[in-house]
This record gives C-alpha cells, sequence and structure tokens, in this order.
C-alpha cells in the first residue's frame, strides 16, 4: 500500500503524466517558445537535433561562450531521441556554462536520466550541483532528488534530512512530492504522529494532486491505530477526490473501518 502511495509522489521514477522527466520544469525558450513544445516526429526531431548542434558549433568556432539555452534543448531532443549519451553530453556543457537559468535545469534533467538508469551516485552528484547552484525554482526538486537517492542508498535518516528541507521551501509540487515520500516512509515505520504532521504538511501545501493520497494516508494511520470513526472521516474524504488507481484502495480501507466500528459498537451494547 505504501509503495502505490509514494510512487503517486513521483519519487522513483521522476517521471511526468506523459513520460517525460520532471515535465513542470520543460523549457519552452527560445526554440520551444517558437514551436510551442518539443517536435514529436523523428525528422522533427533530426531537424531540431541537427540546428541546435549547428548553433553550439558556431558558438566553438568563433570562441565565444556557450549558449546553455541551446545546450539544454539539445539535450532535451537527445533524449527524445532515446539517446542518453548525447542526452547528458548536451546537459554537462549547460551545465558547464554556470548560467543561473539552464545550468541547475540541466541538472535536474540529467538527474532523472541517472535515476531512470538506477546509476544513484551520478544522480546524487547531478542533484547536488542543482542544489548549490542556488536557483530558489528548482531548489525544492534538488532536495527531493536527494532525499530519494538517499532513500535508494539506505540511509534513511539522510533522506528524510533531505525531504524536509524540500517541504520548508513551499514548492506546490516538489515540497507536495517530498511531504508524501516523507510521510509515507514514517507511516511504515510505525511513526503516525510524524506521519500524520507530514500528511497535514501536504494538505498545507494545496497541490490537489496529492490531496486524495494524504486523505488515504490520515485514513490508514486512524485504521492502523484502532481510531476506526476518524479513519472513516478521512477515508470518505479520500474517496471523493481519489484518482481511478487510488479509489480501490481507499474503498477497501473504508470498508473494513466500518465493518470494525460496528463490530466495536456491537460489543459495546452487550458488555455488562
Amino acid at each position: 500500500m505504501l509503495d502505490s502511495l509514494s510512487g503517486t509522489a513521483g519519487g522513483g521514477s521522476a517521471q511526468g503524466g506523459d513520460g517525460d522527466p520532471w515535465s513542470s520544469l520543460s523549457a519552452r525558450e527560445p526554440l520551444l517558445r517558437v514551436n510551442g513544445n518539443i517536435p514529436q516526429q523523428e525528422g522533427q526531431l533530426r531537424l531540431a537535433a541537427d540546428w541546435l548542434q549547428h548553433v553550439l558549433e558556431a558558438n566553438d568556432l568563433k570562441a565565444d561562450k556557450v549558449p546553455a539555452w541551446a545546450a539544454f534543448e539539445l539535450g532535451l531532443v537527445r533524449a527524445k531521441q532515446r539517446d542518453r549519451r548525447a542526452a547528458n553530453e548536451a546537459w554537462r556543457k549547460a551545465m558547464s556554462t554556470n548560467d543561473q537559468e539552464y545550468a541547475p535545469r540541466a541538472a535536474c534533467f540529467m538527474a532523472v536520466a541517472y535515476q531512470q538508469e538506477n546509476d544513484w551516485d551520478r544522480a546524487r552528484d547531478a542533484w547536488q550541483f542543482a542544489l548549490v547552484a542556488g536557483n530558489k525554482r528548482y531548489l525544492a526538486a534538488a532536495l527531493l532528488g536527494l532525499g530519494t537517492v538517499a532513500q535508494q542508498q539506505g540511509d534513511i535518516q539522510r533522506a528524510f534530512h533531505f525531504w524536509e528541507r524540500a517541504v520548508e521551501r513551499g514548492d506546490a509540487e516538489f515540497s507536495g512530492r517530498a511531504a508524501v515520500m516523507l510521510a509515507c516512509r514514517h507511516l511504515e515505520r510505525g511513526e503516525y504522529r510524524e506521519a500524520e504532521a507530514a500528511f497535514c504538511r501536504v494538505l498545507d501545501i494545496g497541490n490537489e494532486e496529492f490531496r486524495a493520497v494524504a486523505l488515504l494516508g490520515l485514513g490508514v494511520g486512524n485504521y492502523e491505530q484502532g481510531d476506526f470513526a476518524q479513519a472513516i472521516v478521512y477515508l470518505g474524504a479520500a474517496a471523493e477526490s481519489a484518482d481511478p488507481t487510488l479509489l480501490p484502495l481507499v474503498q477497501d480501507y473504508r470498508t473494513e473501518a466500518l465493518r470494525r466500528e460496528r463490530a466495536g459498537a456491537k460489543k459495546a451494547k452487550v458488555a455488562p
């Protein structure tokens, strides 16, 4: 159950709904601002890659500074072409510019690519780069990523440290994800007070994407502690906003909580 909850937060694969990593970080300028999105067809991808490569090579010939936006977007195109080596090479070029916007953005995308390959050491280094870069837009994402790496490497206390820092950033998406990860890990360890606080923080952050997950987690926590009446309240609220993947789990817990609450009421009536 906990895996399904934290999986909803995206802590493992770090992918957007369309399969692109961290889709909310996707660039839309300058090339993508004109075209509206990353090309989807192979021929279009090839043309975009050739044009971006030409921009980079032209700057090399003139000994000009590498245009960070072009290197970053070339990485996006190469990733769409499923050429991860070339994508990472382009993103490293973007990172080498230390551009305030595109260097940490490239680091985030490269970190996600390494996570998808289970290369946790390189993922950690890329997230650390994004964190040190200091752009506030990417701090919560970097801290979430560092926590995910720490969890995968068996250091749950370090994961908690990074996720708590991510939650403090107050970012609607990545702080919300970090709070879900934090809450689920506390819940599976039987640390109900900490889990409840983290799930409530998810609700406070206000991202509707994670509302049902938080309510389900609160319901499960109360259920496991034997407070079936409160569990029913949370699970009923979760059922109203749960997506189809979570709804069966919500309904199962609510049905069992109702059964146990009624059984307890019957015992109370017959008690001398």
